[in-house]
């Protein structure tokens, strides 16, 4: 269990209020009224950030940055060595698409990692999102709200507070990758690219405020509106210098017949896109079983040999094969079977959570598909307020943003499911970190 006294003073804060139901029916009015909203409808948020020291940050940064060596290893075999690229099996066209070099040196210059975390403990990692990380808007929004709130500005006097910048930081970290891309330092027009209709659209808002505030001429627009004319992308008669890719790479394979001008313009190199399909090498979930294959450990120093031992949980392809099928059945409550490429915890099964009669129903049904089996980490717990301003332990997982391979921020999501999403019932929950004064 993390455990802070930060947080306890401010649970303490809140229950001592004469009227704390008016405390949070304040914090609910503010976010509705702010940009943290899946289309328009509100996040799900508890009233109560996560408090992070000095030395937690630090941590998880060390990490992070870590895994991020190790990855983009993994990463630069597969571009220079075509017998590895076969560990991954990707399509045709994902394979391709990995092979063109986006014209900057980070594969993935947008990662947030998932893991569990307790400093007591060790940390392991669950995912790697690198193909449309999200939640960026969701954490800054929630934790600005809250550091102007009486309570944390009366905290503030003996500790200095802050939250993690991470909308202007990500333009900087952009435009880094695109004066790479062009080989100097001038303001590109750019595209923020996704399909028309997705629930994030006041986040991509948000990050067209920052990339205007930066300067930038920002449009949002759907892939199929893009149209290649003499080897650059267009958006009507504005020419398109830089793409921010939210669109994920399984749909730029899936409906590639829709966007075939987006395609072409990437394999040209026609717009510098940050967010390359090379990160599909990282985002795949297949990685995690690379990373503990025997046969790749001559890419790693001893050092990452342990980490990775430490923190990537055993995983195995579940693809027709029987003796995982039985390792599956006799330690149900132990594994987890997760696709290899879909996101928002969709189509997750955790074994606990199932009758032997229904975990041999999942097995079947996922038996000759792309789904890996992987050892289950029981989240961590801390103890927080509920919607009801009553102390609860909940189940929580961590999200460590990455801006070009060096730590930027925290995205936290609570809940009481051993899947903890927003889409199953979770809740998203600000962080804050803090120094003595």
């Amino acid at each position: 269990m993390k455990e802070d006294i930060l947080s306890q003073a401010f649970i303490d804060k809140v229950l001592s209020l004469d009227n704390p139901a008016k405390f949070l029916a304040a914090l609910k009015v503010r976010v509705a009224n702010s940009s943290a909203k899946y289309i328009d409808t509100p996040i799900p948020f508890l009233c109560q950030p996560v408090f992070w020291s000095k030395e937690e940050i630090e941590q998880l940064a060390q990490a992070g940055e870590k895994m991020t060596s190790i990855l983009n290893k993994i990463v630069a075999t597969y571009v220079n060595n075509p017998d590895f690229r076969k560990y991954f099996n990707f399509d045709p066209l994902t394979e391709e698409l990995i092979l063109v070099d986006p014209g900057y040196k980070d594969p993935a210059p947008m990662a947030r990692y998932d893991l569990f975390y307790q400093p007591e403990q060790k940390l392991k990692f669950c995912e790697f999102n690198t193909d449309g990380s999200s939640g960026m808007n969701e954490d800054n929004v929630l934790a600005k709200i809250f550091l102007t709130t009486p309570l944390l500005e009366e905290i503030n006097k003996e500790y200095s507070l802050f939250y993690f910048e991470l909308l202007d930081s990500w333009v900087e970290a952009c435009l880094k990758n695109f004066w790479e891309f062009i080989g100097c330092k001038k303001l590109p027009t750019v595209a923020i690219v996704d399909w028309e209709g997705v629930s994030t659209i006041r986040e991509f808002e948000a990050f067209q405020q920052a990339f205007q505030a930066k300067g930038c001429k920002t449009v949002i627009t759907d892939p199929r509106r893009l149209k290649l004319k003499n080897g650059k992308l267009y958006w009507g008669q504005l020419p398109i210098d830089l793409v921010y890719r939210r669109l994920v790479n399984h749909e730029v394979v899936k409906y590639q017949e829709e966007i075939t001008d987006f395609i072409q313009g990437y394999k040209q190199q026609g717009v510098c896109v940050v967010g390359p399909i090379r990160s599909q090498i990282i985002h795949n979930k297949i990685i995690f079983q690379v990373l503990n294959a025997p046969e790749v450990q001559d890419l790693f120093t001893d050092s990452e040999k342990t980490f990775i031992t430490n923190h990537i949980p055993f995983t195995a392809v579940l693809r027709g094969d029987k003796r995982l099928s039985e390792l599956a059945i006799s330690q149900k409550d132990d594994l987890v079977i997760k696709p290899q490429d879909l996101y928002g915890s969709r189509e997750v099964f955790v074994g606990r959570d199932y009758t032997e009669d229904e975990w041999l129903e999942v097995l079947k049904r996922v038996w000759d598909k792309d789904y890996l089996l992987q050892e289950f980490v029981v989240p961590p717990q801390i103890p927080m307020l509920n919607m009801e301003l009553k102390v609860e332990f909940w189940k929580q997982i961590l999200g460590l943003y990455l801006y070009n391979g060096k730590m930027s921020g925290l995205y936290t999501r609570v809940g009481k499911n051993n899947v903890i999403s927003t889409s199953t019932g979770g809740y998203v929950v600000p962080n804050l970190y803090y120094e003595k004064k």
